[in-house]
């Protein structure tokens, strides 16, 4: 499996979140917060797939592991896979969190959500992983002190073992599912409470306000959508907090219990590429589902591969005044 599905995965993602950067780049004054958000999510995922996915299939099809190269690389390559994977868990959040104060304010919502707020909501979470994770720098590097007859390998120093497969691990794994898992669980059932409101009402909008209530739902949903992934595509990552305690439970297996210890390894190492193939997934469709979904952004796609001008149109625009509106129609 590794040496087929990432391929596929790094292909399919590269491309679709480099369609959506050229395009959101090229009318960048019209940038709105959502697509602000959604360019910075497909950069992170473009980072992540260049790194984790891509690193494992070289490993098992040349037996070459980037990490294993010099200190830097090691240090790098490790420090990008947990700080690129916690970031796009997080800018899902915040933008999860806008349309949630389009439900709940919006009245106040062209106020409240400003690019320039996202780009400081944006700084702030990047400050925050980028120092959750400054650890990692200094506890794993290159061991050249393996012995003659192998090679130097990145590792986690002994010294920080216990903390990295213990603590790191539900600080970690807190850090890029629970709490993210938790939030947007909340917010999606605000904002599906507020698109239901919403749909109730409909019938006595003006068109007008209908067509804005649809570019409203319209993101809405691309948004549900991502979470949707978030959620399939993350869930089987809890074997990762099992995972140092049952490769604990096989190394202790007496020798008498070889047969048992093989098929311990195997049962291990498919749950674990199982496990790391169906997160992979999340950095790669995350594009795809907006591309699919946007219409906008698929026509401003077909454009700039035909070389025609951008229509100008800020992509990823709603109205989210008009569920306000229709609310105050109602009373």
């Amino acid at each position: 499996m590794w040496r087929l599905v990432p391929p596929v995965l790094i292909v399919f993602g590269i491309i679709g979140n480099v369609c959506t950067i050229c395009v959101l780049l090229r009318s960048p004054k019209r940038l709105t917060s959502i697509s602000l958000y959604l360019l910075v999510l497909a950069c992170s995922d473009t980072v992540f797939l260049l790194n984790a996915p891509l690193r494992q299939w070289i490993r098992f099809v040349w037996s070459y592991d980037i990490r294993d190269q010099n200190n830097v690389l090691c240090k790098l390559s490790a420090y990008l896979t947990y700080a690129t994977y916690h970031f796009s868990a997080w800018i899902l959040v915040a933008v999860t969190m806008e349309r949630v104060c389009a439900v709940l304010w919006p009245h106040r919502f062209k106020s409240m959500c400003t690019p320039k707020t996202s780009a400081v909501i944006i700084g702030v979470i990047f400050t925050g992983i980028v120092s959750l994770n400054a650890h990692v720098l200094y506890v794993v590097q290159l061991n050249d002190q393996l012995g003659v007859a192998q090679k130097s390998r990145c590792q986690v120093l002994n010294t920080a073992y216990e903390f990295f497969t213990t603590i790191w691990n539900w600080i970690n794994f807190s850090a890029a599912f629970i709490i993210p898992f938790c939030l947007l669980f909340i917010g999606n059932i605000v904002i599906i409470n507020g698109l239901r409101k919403s749909h109730k009402l409909q019938k006595r909008m003006s068109a007008v306000t209908s067509r804005a209530n649809a570019n409203q739902s319209s993101v809405t949903f691309v948004l549900i959508l991502l979470s949707l992934l978030f959620f399939i595509s993350q869930t089987p990552t809890i074997y990762f907090l099992y995972y140092p305690y049952h490769m604990k439970a096989k190394r202790q297996l007496p020798c008498d219990k070889y047969a048992q210890f093989i098929r311990e390894e195997d049962t291990i190492w498919l749950i674990y590429t199982v496990t790391s193939l169906v997160s992979y997934i999340n950095a790669t469709l995350n594009s795809a589902i907006y591309i699919v979904s946007g219409r906008r952004l698929r026509g401003e796609i077909l454009r700039m591969l035909r070389c025609q001008q951008s229509t100008g149109r800020a992509l990823g625009e709603s109205n989210p005044l008009s569920l306000y509106d229709v609310s105050e129609q109602a009373s």
